[in-house]
């Protein structure tokens, strides 16, 4: 019973390992050749058996090239049977793990992966700091300044522009500055060079998202007219919204609609300005700009205005309409528009007004089909009034604020202080003076002199024909008013 159990069990594993593999073959060949292939594993070696014996005369058969061939080309049948057995692997094919086509030729002298030499001919250096897609440009400058009156003094200056694709969908735009230029683009021509222009810009096919300096304009709407240069973040996204015909529910979806969504929060760099300017006859300009509260010295955004003459919108440029000062906030116009006093002369303009902080929100949102639109735009600009940028109050300024109501008259404090002297402002130093029999006290004298030059003056115009200072003219770097 014991040697039946052991015998079932062979068998039985027998059958197993057969029914995994079974490695007879059974062959019936029409040879219309003198040669044939008749497998692609390798043959056991002494398991060929013709069915006919006589074929063994007429036939040959290769076993390492798994070949058969006509020993007597007058054979009349060419017609043959045969079985025989082979291995689950071609012993002639050649196997590897690696390409051997990758090996080096000299295997007494490996690569090196930390040898960077190049051959000149065939290679070429690669950049490590090399990013395929993306084109920059940019300056780097070192320089040493120093004087009689000031310590060495080592600056730096880097302007940096770098655009191009970070990957197949995403594109980058950037602009990027240490310098705090005080100065703007010349308004003599069409087009603008900005010097104080520092963002990053990244967009697909779908969104755009702006970090920096960037100009914010009016929606596609009838209202809500703007056009805001402002410093802070913008994010836009459109979806398309996909449409499944009714009749053919196989048919690819179509985008028929869309959504656009936007947000900004930022910080308005300047303030709205509406100048309606009389014209002089035979007078091309300069003609002055003044602020929203009828300020005279204001400092015009570059390539904020709008300039019309009798409805007719005007282009910026010396061969074109006129020509703008940003800094002295003067207009002058062209020979192609005589200036009469019948012209209408509207100017629309931003201005640096830097008495508040101005924070800025905008959302809007869009839904846009072949016969149908409908938005949504939300706009909001705010001063905030616990944040002076300017000046800083005192508590005794403070004070003296909420007792005069709206008496503006009452709202006068001295205007300087003292402080240390140093070249980038204009610093004047004080003195007594007698003209006749009277004497003057608290008299402020424009000065570059460091022992003495040791206030900063704040002036306050009084109005035509008012006050004891007048502007001058200097090479200071700012207004200098003189006694």
């Amino acid at each position: 019973m014991k040697r039946l159990l052991i015998i079932s069990i062979f068998s039985f594993f027998s059958f197993v390992s057969l029914g995994q593999f079974n490695n007879l073959r059974s062959k019936i060949l029409v040879l219309k050749k003198d040669t044939l292939v008749f497998d692609s594993l390798s043959i056991v070696n002494g398991s060929l058996n013709f069915a006919n014996p006589a074929d063994s005369n007429k036939y040959k058969i290769d076993l390492a090239s798994k070949k058969i061939f006509k020993i007597k080309s007058d054979t009349i049948s060419d017609t043959v049977r045969f079985t025989y057995r082979v291995y689950a692997f071609d012993f002639e094919k050649k196997y590897f793990h690696k390409d051997i086509v990758k090996l080096n030729k000299d295997m007494a002298f490996p690569n090196n992966p930390f040898n960077i030499a190049f051959n000149k001919e065939t290679d070429k250096p690669k950049n490590a700091f090399e990013t395929d897609g993306l084109t920059k440009n940019g300056s780097i400058s070192r320089g040493i300044s120093f004087g009689n009156n000031q310590d060495v003094v080592v600056n730096s200056n880097l302007n940096l522009q770098v655009s191009g694709k970070l990957s197949n969908n995403i594109e980058l735009s950037l602009a990027a500055t240490d310098n705090n230029i005080p100065i703007q683009a010349d308004g003599n021509t069409q087009q603008l060079q900005e010097f104080d222009k520092v963002y990053i810009q990244l967009n697909d096919q779908s969104s755009k998202l702006i970090v920096g300096d960037f100009q914010l304009s009016r929606p596609n709407s009838y209202f809500m007219n703007f056009y805001k240069r402002t410093q802070g973040m913008y994010f836009t996204n459109t979806t398309g919204i996909k449409f499944y015909p009714v009749t053919k529910k196989d048919e690819t979806p179509k985008m028929k609609s869309s959504i656009t969504s936007s947000f900004s929060g930022a910080v308005s760099k300047g303030r709205f300005a509406r100048n309606v300017i009389q014209g002089t006859e035979n007078n091309q300009g300069p003609y002055r700009l003044r602020g929203a509260d009828n300020e005279l010295f204001i400092i015009v955004l570059s390539g904020t205005e709008k300039i019309y003459i009798d409805g007719k919108v005007l282009t910026r440029g010396q061969e074109n309409d006129y020509v703008i000062d940003y800094n002295n906030s003067e207009i002058t116009f062209t020979s192609r528009n005589i200036i009469t006093k019948d012209k209408r002369i509207i100017a629309e303009f931003q201005y640096a007004e830097r008495n508040y902080a101005r924070a800025l929100y905008f959302a809007s949102s869009e839904y846009k089909s072949e016969k149908f639109k409908i938005n949504f735009n939300y706009y909001q600009e705010s001063d905030n009034k616990n944040k002076t940028l300017q000046q800083s109050l005192s508590d005794p300024e403070k004070l003296l604020l909420t007792k005069i109501g709206d008496t503006l008259e009452n709202a006068v404090t001295p205007g300087y202080s003292l402080s240390e002297f140093n070249t980038t402002e204009v610093f004047y130093h004080k003195l007594d003076s007698v003209i006749g029999a009277t004497t003057y006290t608290n008299v402020f004298v424009y000065s570059t002199n460091a022992d003495s030059a040791k206030y900063r003056v704040k002036f306050s115009y009084l109005g035509p024909g008012k006050g004891n200072y007048k502007q001058t003219q200097t090479t200071a770097n700012g207004r200098v008013y003189q006694w």
